[in-house]
This record gives C-alpha cells, structure tokens and sequence, in this order.
C-alpha cells in the first residue's frame, strides 16, 4: 500500500548492534522511493538500504536532530535502535497527517514480551503506579 507521504526513519545510535540489525530488517519491507532510513552511529559503518551519518560521540537527541538535517521526507519519524515496530505502525502513524493542524504524532514505547526479564521489570516500571501509571504510553492500545 502505498503512503500518503514520504518519510524519512531517523535512528540514533552508538554502534551497529543486533537490535538495529533486526530493526534495519522490519524496515526493508518499505520502498526507498517512500522511505528513507537515516541511521546516526558515533563512526561510520556500512549498513544497506539506508544513509548512515557519522556523528561523534554525542547524545541520540543531538543525532536525531543531525538526522532532521539530512533528511528529505515530508515526515520525520523517530525510532530507537532497539525499537520493533508493528506491522503497519508507519501508515497508522501517518493518518493524522492528513489533518494539516497536526503537527507530531507519538505511539506507545511498549516494552516488548521477548526481551529480557530485566527490560521488561524496566518497562513494567513505567505502567505501575508508583512509576507514573502512564498505561496510555506504556501499553498497547488504541
């Protein structure tokens, strides 16, 4: 299905890792005529199917706004090197976009079932009361 936009997937991290290796690979599944993946590591690397962009040993909210820089898309999308994005997560993200007074769009930050035991007490944290009990940001749902 095509988008409505095109995009550019901007992903800030230290070092290529399996988590990016696994993310890079839910992300082939767009067209690069769509889709453009900006991926911020501190040194080169080669990385396929997308644009990689050196930055020094500085923090992800500096690399993403590097990312912001380079990229083409009429969207900018921000995921981390360890996020798993669902299957259509990008044009249910876009959909708001149609409305020409929304400007950010923001999902759930779901801790997901096959990390482990230690991430997923870290995400449980966010989703308990005595963490904030943001079960609106922190659990799946609408």
């Amino acid at each position: 299905m095509a988008l409505p936009f095109t995009v550019s997937i901007i992903v800030p991290t230290v070092r290529s890792n399996a988590f990016l290796h696994e993310l890079l690979e839910k992300l082939k599944c767009y067209s690069p005529d769509e889709v453009e993946v900006i991926v911020l590591p501190d040194v080169h690397e080669m990385l396929s199917r997308c644009k990689v962009i050196a930055t020094g040993s500085v923090g992800p909210g500096v690399k993403r706004d590097i990312g912001a820089e380079y990229a083409k898309g009429d969207i900018l999308a921000f995921l981390d090197d360890d996020a798993y994005p669902t299957d259509g997560w990008l044009l249910h993200g876009l959909e708001p976009f149609k409305d020409p007074t929304v400007c950010a769009v923001a999902g759930p930050a779901v801790t997901p079932p096959q990390d482990p035991f230690w991430a997923r007490v870290s995400g449980a944290f966010y989703i308990a009361p005595f963490g904030g009990g943001r079960t609106d940001r922190y659990w799946p749902g609408k």
